[in-house]
């Protein structure tokens, strides 16, 4: 088989994968129609865009670094996931010809512990208008329906925004900062342990 023809089967396989029944619409506090589904292989420019938008104290936040290089590695890697130990959503706005990602979220399992890694974004233009806070309720509809029983992950500490979309999103456990360090652990339980 030719490399090509691998490439082209591995994508059906990604097709056949792609869970369809998780893409809904999301309308903001100034009632701007969002399009929330999970990231697709082809979302690679859309994703770079979006990560290549964000102002250096986002970028920090998100990545903690600035002037992080998102090369098509690096991006491939984040769009080529399996729906099930990763799982990515986007938020979208524009019509098909013209569409821009403004945020995405996603959550990477940890099969030891049956929790997953949470982390996510939305472009600043977009903040404050309950994307992040819908995107992490429906990542946390999906994650307990796969049996996961919660999320984890670090905040920089000034990063007040989230650290409150994560306090009232379920059973929290937030960790402040180790002595010189900037970020905090939170866990977050969907049911009361």
């Amino acid at each position: 088989m030719h490399l090509l023809e691998i490439v082209v089967q591995n994508l059906k396989v990604l097709h056949m994968n792609y869970p369809k029944q998780y893409e809904t619409y999301f309308f903001t506090k100034d009632n701007k129609k969002i399009t929330i589904r999970p990231l697709k292989t082809t979302d690679e420019h859309l994703l770079k865009d979006l990560y290549y938008s964000l102002d250096k104290q986002s970028m920090y936040f998100r990545f903690c670094e600035v002037g992080r290089n998102f090369c098509d590695t690096v991006i491939q890697q984040e769009v080529n996931i399996d729906y099930h130990n990763i799982f990515c959503l986007c938020a979208l706005v524009g019509e098909i010809s013209n569409k821009e990602m403004v945020g995405t979220a996603g959550f990477y399992l940890n099969p030891n512990t049956n929790t997953a890694e949470f982390s996510f974004v939305v472009k600043k233009l977009w903040r404050n208008k309950g994307i992040g806070q819908y995107l992490l309720h429906h990542l946390i509809m999906i994650a307990e329906e796969k049996g996961i029983k919660g999320f984890y992950g670090t905040i920089h500490f000034q990063n007040k925004n989230t650290i409150h979309i994560i306090k009232k999103s379920g059973y929290t456990k937030v960790s402040p900062p180790e002595v010189g360090e900037k970020e905090l652990f939170f866990e977050l339980f969907f049911e009361k342990e």
